[in-house]
């Protein structure tokens, strides 16, 4: 395990957080990613990019704007495209919520980290934290109008594993690195799938493919049901674009599916699906095919 997560997550739980100061002012943030880049050191220039958008502008619908003027002067390319027919509420998500991801006071300019998430289960003490490396891409919107729009998701992510200590002290013990990119990942989350006394390990994030994502749910048993610093990936679901999550032991997947000859552009339908799953034996509950989910302003379906 690297030594940053242990030394910085630590420093979180104990509310001993990094200090913003009035240096903001003078775009530090902004300053570095230009040099970065001009260097051809892109990592590096995302990651003050991220720290900028979330740190130096005050204005947001004024400095954006004139933010996204100066990325693309970079001269980005797009390199995926979705489809323009989602609607305006779902394609904010996908692409506005990305840039506001990185608004945490906790990072590491050593590895060019950025803490974004934290999930943590109450009655065991268990938690882990997300610590991602920022990636700004461009994407094209294909509609009756061809748009672009920017996505800062992640490159990679650290998921740092541990256990609160009975001085309520949190005590990292191990990480684990999901490959990127992808555009979110939500909270960690716990819950005893297989009815042992112990918990499971749940994550849950959007993989970002040339045509859309994949939402994925991992579900990870414990070694020793103690804690999670060894574990075995037990289940996945997924789901192109769409939706992969739980309730209880009821998992549920949308996955978008065409109507006749349609295009994967313009794919009308979403199949969704209720499993369940208790840790070795799944059924299939019920299976339904629904009006595409990412048309319309059901915000469930995607946060």
């Amino acid at each position: 395990m690297k030594d940053f997560p242990r030394i910085i997550v630590i420093l979180f739980f104990t509310k001993i957080l990094f200090l913003i100061s009035n240096s903001y002012s003078q775009e530090i943030f902004w300053n570095k990613s230009e040099r970065y880049f001009s260097e051809g050191k892109f990592k590096e220039a995302d990651f003050y990019l991220a720290l900028h958008l979330n740190h130096e502008i005050k204005d947001i619908p004024s400095e954006v704007p004139k933010l996204f003027q100066k990325i693309d002067e970079r001269g980005l390319k797009p390199t995926s495209f979705i489809d323009g027919s989602y609607s305006q509420e779902f394609l904010m998500f996908f692409f506005g919520d990305t840039l506001f991801q990185w608004n945490s006071e906790i990072f590491d300019e050593k590895n060019f980290v950025i803490l974004t998430r934290i999930g943590k289960d109450k009655e065991t003490g268990l938690y882990a934290v997300v610590w991602g490396r920022p990636r700004m891409e461009m994407w094209s919107v294909i509609g009756e109008n061809l748009n672009t729009s920017f996505l800062l998701g992640y490159s990679d992510a650290d998921i740092v594993v541990g256990k609160y200590n009975s001085n309520n002290q949190p005590v990292p013990c191990n990480s684990f690195n999901l490959e990127g990119p992808i555009s979110h990942i939500f909270n960690p989350t716990f819950f005893d799938v297989d009815k042992d006394g112990f918990p499971e390990m749940m994550i849950r994030f959007n993989a970002t493919v040339a045509d859309g994502f994949v939402q994925f749910l991992y579900i990870y048993k414990s070694h020793n049901n103690k804690d999670f610093c060894k574990r075995t990936l037990i289940k996945e679901f997924s789901a192109r674009n769409g939706f992969a999550d739980y309730s209880n032991n009821i998992f549920i997947t949308g996955v978008q599916k065409r109507d006749g000859g349609e295009s994967w552009l313009g794919a009308s339908l979403h199949e969704i699906t209720e499993v369940y799953y208790d840790g070795k034996n799944e059924k299939v509950i019920t299976k339904e095919t629904k009006p595409n989910i990412l048309r319309g302003n059901d915000k469930s379906y995607w946060y």
